[in-house]
């Protein structure tokens, strides 16, 4: 009877232990996971200031070429103007000279 009773007690701490051992483990695996998780959201947290960082470049790129069209615009629209004028001023003086021509 004392080897049953024995036998019942090692069987006992040893489902006993396995449970405790069961336990940590999934505890140990629970951290690891967390652990994971916030190296996960640190890589993002720096992918997004990275993004961020990209943006705003592009941002100030465009914003340069654009006030550099602006500016090509304007000269183009000077030059345009110009012409016009030139080109009245020549019309003109071809009209007096047709008008001059038959009468």
């Amino acid at each position: 009877m004392e080897t049953a009773v024995i036998a019942a007690i090692i069987g006992a701490v040893g489902t006993a232990l396995v449970g405790v051992i069961g336990a940590f483990k999934k505890r140990s695996q629970d951290r690891k996971d967390q652990l994971d998780h916030e190296e996960n959201l640190v890589k993002l947290s720096s992918s997004m200031t990275n993004v961020n960082q990209v943006i705003s470049e592009l941002r100030s790129e465009m914003s340069s070429l654009l006030n550099g069209m602006s500016k090509d615009m304007d000269r183009i629209d000077r030059k345009l103007e110009d012409f016009h004028s030139e080109w009245k001023d020549y019309n003109i003086v071809m009209l007096r000279h047709d008008i001059t021509s038959v009468y």
